[in-house]
């Protein structure tokens, strides 16, 4: 059942189911929808069939739990007052339409964990300058190429050299900006301890054939991101040193 706390005849929260494990809370005060729980997300059909659709206009944000592994179907799609929105490492696919006409949207950062983006995910953010997707071989749409479709005149899309976003924004037609990436050579064993320290890369490239890594050598730099071949060395180093893993196959 419904779970109300009503103060003088506002609503301050509003509780109910949005997956077998996920529930959501929505304060109409801060206009914060909060995805808590275990698991996916549930899909829906239509904008009027999302459980929060009484309030979906109302919405300026969303806090989902580090916990939740996916963003269902047509989700957030219309919430025209949602501005922001932090996707945790843990989603791994976002669902078709889920953030689609979401004019109040701005820019999207999709983390390393999302492998798939299903098609019409932001059409019609016509606001939307940006999207970041970190993960270098993420499933991105279909043949159609309307994830992004009329998003802003000045849509640019980011990711790694030779990712799957690098990919679909020239076949999109999008703008596509390069991040910042060092690829190390594919038949490298070890790297010193003081071999990068204070570069300006946002990730490195380890491959699968380092055996061996000193120390960190990438102290003082700006790297946030190791990406390699799950399992290598390279997960246990960026594991041990505070990096993110992004898994990329060699």
């Amino acid at each position: 059942d419904d779970k109300k706390q009503d103060y003088g005849g506002l609503v301050t929260w509003i509780d109910n189911s949005c997956g077998d494990n996920v529930t959501w809370a929505f304060n109409p005060v801060a206009g914060t929808l909060t995805i808590s729980g275990t698991g996916p997300m549930a899909d829906y059909s239509s904008v009027s069939s999302q459980p929060w659709y009484s309030y979906h206009t109302d919405i300026a944000s969303v806090c989902i739990g580090s916990s939740v592994t996916s963003i269902g179907d047509t989700a957030f799609a219309n919430c025209t007052g949602l501005t922001g929105i932090t996707i945790p490492t843990g989603i791994v696919h976002i669902g078709n339409n889920a953030f689609a006409n979401c004019t109040g949207l701005i820019g999207i950062t999709i983390p390393g964990g999302v492998t798939s983006i299903d098609y019409n995910t932001f059409h019609g953010c016509t606001n939307l300058t940006s999207a970041t997707i970190l993960h270098p071989d993420c499933t991105i749409g279909d043949s159609d190429y309307d994830v992004f479709k009329d998003c802003a005149s000045t849509f640019t899309l980011r990711g790694w050299p030779g990712s799957t976003a690098e990919a679909y924004a020239q076949a999109a037609g999008h703008t596509f900006e390069t991040l910042p990436l060092l690829a190390l050579p594919a038949n490298l064993t070890t790297i010193e301890e003081d071999a990068f320290q204070g570069i300006s890369a946002l990730g490195v490239r380890i491959p699968s054939s380092v055996t061996s890594i000193s120390g960190n050598p990438f102290a003082g730099s700006s790297v946030r991101y190791i990406l390699g071949v799950s399992g290598t060395l390279a997960q246990t180093f960026a594991a041990n040193n505070g990096y993110t893993f992004i898994p990329w196959s060699n």
